[in-house]
C-alpha cells in the first residue's frame, strides 16, 4: 500500500512551513459513509489483526499540541499491531514497529479511519517492558547505513505471509538533512530518490504486487502523484490499457473520456450551444415567487394582468390548489374572482404548448468532456479524470484555447493561473452551480487539485498535429515499452501454429533496423485475439495489411519475402495458392512454431 507521500519522512524541511509529517494515511474519504477505499487496505487489516496487541496498552501523540492519549481515554484507537519481521528496502530491522488504525472524532471528518505509524507511538506491554518506534527508526537507519540526520521518505508498506512488514524507503541524502524552497520541490525530490529504489530493486514491483493492491512500481510511482501525464509509444502497448488497470476501482461517474480527431475543436472538448427541437423544462415556482411576478405585472400597469399572469406562469398555477391561488391574489390586493382569468390563462399557455411543441426549435448549451469533468471535480471531493485518446490527432492548441494556461499547476494541484470564461460558459456554469461556486468565481475558471487528466499518444500515426514545447512541459511524460508478454498466443493458419512473440520479435527488428525507430514496432496489444489464437483473417487482414500500407510501402523491412530473392506481395497472399506462401514466408522470417 502506498502512503501519503511525506507522510513518512526525516530529514527534510520546507522554508514556507509545513515540516512535520502528517504519519498517517486516509484509509478512505467518501462521504458521507467514509468506507475503506484506498488501494490495498486489505492487505494491511488482515496483517494487523494477525499481528493485533492490546489496544488499551497503546500510546501516541496526536495534534500540533501532542497530546498523548491510549483508548483508556480515547476512544479512537480501533487496532493496534506490533511486527517484529520488519524489512526495509529488503534489509532486515532489528527493532519491531508499531502500527494503529485511528477513527476521527473532530467536527470536520468525524468517521474517518487512519493509518497512524507515528515515531513516537509506545506500547506498554509491562511495567518496565515498553516498545517505543523511535527505536525503530534508529535501527532503521542502521539497515539503510544513513547518518542520524539523513534525508529520506517510506513511501510504501506491504505484509507478507500475514506477519511480516515491509517497507520500501527511498534516500535523497544519506549523510545529512536538505531544506526546500517550497513543498513542491520536496515532493519531486522524494520522487526522484522513490524511482531510484525501485531502479535498483525492480523485483519490488513483483513481489510486492497483487490483486488487492497497487502495483509498487517507479512508473506507478508517477502515475500517482502526476495530476496530467501522457502514455505514449509504438502502437499497441497497453497505454489504455494501463490506464483502465490504474482506474479500475474508480466509479464510473468519475470518469470522462473522449478522443481528439483532426476535426476536433474546443467546442467538441469544452461545449457549445447546439439546436434542439426538445422543449425546455418550464420552471417550477413557488408560492412567494408566483405573488412577486404578479406584483409586478400589477405595478407595471398591464392589461389583463391575471390572465397574462396565468398563460406565462401556468405551469406553475396548475400544481396550485383553488386556495392557494385565491392566497396569492390577497397577497396583491386582488379579488379573489380573478382565479378564474388564471385558468383561463393556464388553458391559454396549454394550448400555445401543444402548437409550438413540434416545431419549435432552441439552442442549448451542450457540455462536453472537459467541461463534465470540470464540473464533476467541483461537485465531489473524490478524484475525477479526464481521459484523452489520441491526443496528438487534434490540433491541441485549437481544442484547448485559452484553457492552455489551466494546465499550470501549484504543488496543491490547482491552476497557479484563472483564466476569465467566455459570457456561454459562464451563464451556464452559474446555472449549473451557483454564481458563489468556486468553479466560477469571479467570472473565472480553475482546475481543482482532484481534477486529473491523462492522455494517449501513438507515435507512429501519421496526419498529426504538431505539439509545441510549450504544451508539452505542462505534462509529465511516461514511455509504455514492448514487452513481448504475450507469450502464450499462438497465430494459426488452418493447423500450423507459430508463435506470436517469435513472429513480433522478428518483425519489430526488421522494422527498427529499416527505420531506426521504434514508432511502427507491432506493440503487444496491436491485435487481442480471443482465446490468444491470431487467426488467418486477423494476420492478414489487420497485422499484414498494416505492415504492407505503413511499413512497407517504401520496400523498408524486407518483411515480405519467401526467400532472400523472391518478394511476395499483398495481393499475393490473398490470392490461390495464398496459404503457403504466407508459411513460406513465415518460414523466411524464422518464425518458431507452436
Amino acid at each position: 500500500m502506498k502512503l501519503d507521500l511525506g507522510s513518512f519522512a526525516f530529514g527534510s524541511s520546507v522554508v514556507t512551513g509545513g515540516n512535520t509529517p502528517s504519519w498517517g494515511t486516509s484509509l478512505g474519504q467518501q462521504r458521507p459513509d467514509l468506507k475503506f477505499t484506498y488501494p490495498g487496505y486489505d492487505n494491511i487489516i488482515i496483517g494487523m489483526m494477525y499481528k493485533s496487541i492490546p489496544i488499551n496498552k497503546v500510546f501516541i501523540p496526536l495534534g500540533k499540541g501532542g497530546h498523548v492519549c491510549n483508548s483508556l481515554e480515547d476512544e479512537g484507537i480501533q487496532l493496534a499491531a506490533m511486527f517484529d519481521k520488519v524489512y526495509i528496502n529488503e534489509v532486515k530491522v532489528d527493532a519491531p514497529f508499531i502500527m494503529l488504525i485511528y477513527q476521527d472524532g473532530s467536527d470536520s471528518w468525524a468517521g474517518r479511519r487512519t493509518l497512524k505509524y507515528n515515531t513516537k507511538i509506545e506500547y506498554r506491554r509491562g511495567q518496565n517492558d515498553i516498545i517505543y518506534n523511535s527505536t525503530f527508526v534508529t535501527a532503521a537507519k542502521a539497515a539503510l547505513q544513513l547518518a542520524d540526520d539523513a534525508c529520506w521518505v517510506v513511501s510504501d508498506m506491504h505484509i507478507v505471509n500475514q506477519d511480516e512488514l515491509h517497507l520500501i524507503a527511498g534516500v535523497v541524502n544519506p549523510n545529512h538533512s536538505e531544506s526546500y524552497p517550497s513543498a513542491e520541490l520536496r515532493k519531486a525530490a522524494f520522487i526522484d530518490a522513490i524511482k531510484t529504489t525501485y531502479d535498483k530493486h525492480p523485483n519490488f514491483a513483483k513481489k510486492y504486487s497483487s490483486e488487492n493492491s497497487t502495483d509498487l512500481s517507479s512508473q506507478e510511482i508517477l502515475l500517482d502523484t502526476a495530476i496530467q501525464i501522457i502514455f505514449y509509444g509504438a502502437p499497441g502497448t497497453g497505454k489504455s490499457h494501463k490506464i483502465k488497470e490504474k482506474l479500475a476501482r474508480v466509479s464510473k461517474e468519475n470518469i470522462f473520456r473522449t478522443t481528439f480527431h483532426p476535426d476536433s475543436d474546443y467546442s467538441t472538448f469544452v461545449g457549445a450551444y447546439k439546436p434542439s427541437t426538445d422543449k425546455p423544462e418550464d420552471k417550477l415556482y413557488n408560492k412567494e415567487e408566483l405573488i412577486s411576478k404578479l406584483t409586478e405585472l400589477k405595478e407595471q400597469g398591464v392589461t389583463y394582468a391575471p390572465q397574462k399572469f396565468g398563460a406565462q406562469y401556468w405551469y406553475s398555477l396548475k400544481q396550485l390548489t383553488l386556495q392557494d391561488k385565491k392566497d396569492i391574489l390577497a397577497a396583491c390586493e386582488m379579488s379573489d374572482n380573478y382565479t378564474v382569468e388564471f385558468d383561463k390563462g393556464i388553458a391559454v399557455g396549454e394550448e400555445l404548448l401543444k402548437k409550438s411543441k413540434e416545431s419549435r426549435i432552441i439552442y442549448k448549451f451542450i457540455p462536453q468532456a472537459f467541461l463534465n469533468a470540470y464540473m464533476r471535480a467541483y461537485s465531489t471531493t473524490d478524484k475525477v479524470y479526464l481521459i484523452i485518446e489520441e491526443i496528438n490527432r487534434g490540433n491541441c492548441a485549437q481544442i484547448f484555447g485559452d484553457l492552455f494556461q489551466l494546465l499550470d499547476r501549484d504543488e496543491e494541484g490547482v491552476s497557479e493561473y484563472r483564466i476569465k470564461a467566455d459570457a456561454d460558459l459562464r451563464a451556464y456554469l452559474e446555472e449549473e452551480l451557483g454564481a458563489d461556486s468556486d468553479a466560477i468565481k469571479d467570472g473565472e475558471l480553475c482546475l481543482p487539485s482532484n481534477l486529473y487528466i491523462y492522455a494517449t499518444m501513438n507515435t507512429s500515426d501519421q496526419s498529426l498535429f504538431p505539439i509545441d514545447s510549450a504544451f508539452k512541459r505542462r505534462w509529465d511524460w511516461e514511455y509504455e515499452p514492448i514487452k513481448y508478454k504475450n507469450i502464450d498466443w499462438v497465430i494459426d493458419i488452418e493447423g500450423s501454429k507459430y508463435l506470436w512473440t517469435s513472429f513480433q520479435r522478428e518483425i519489430n527488428k526488421r522494422i527498427f533496423n529499416a527505420t531506426n525507430s521504434e514508432d511502427k514496432m507491432l506493440g503487444d496489444y496491436f491485435v487481442n485475439p480471443a482465446d490468444g489464437v491470431i487467426t488467418e483473417k486477423i494476420l492478414l487482414n489487420k497485422i499484414l495489411f498494416y505492415l504492407w500500407n505503413d511499413v512497407c510501402k517504401d520496400g523498408e523491412g524486407d518483411i515480405f519475402k519467401t526467400a532472400d530473392n523472391e518478394d511476395v506481395t499483398f495481393s499475393d497472399l490473398h490470392s490461390d495458392g495464398g496459404k503457403d506462401k504466407l508459411i513460406a514466408m513465415m518460414k523466411y522470417l524464422k518464425v518458431e512454431e507452436a
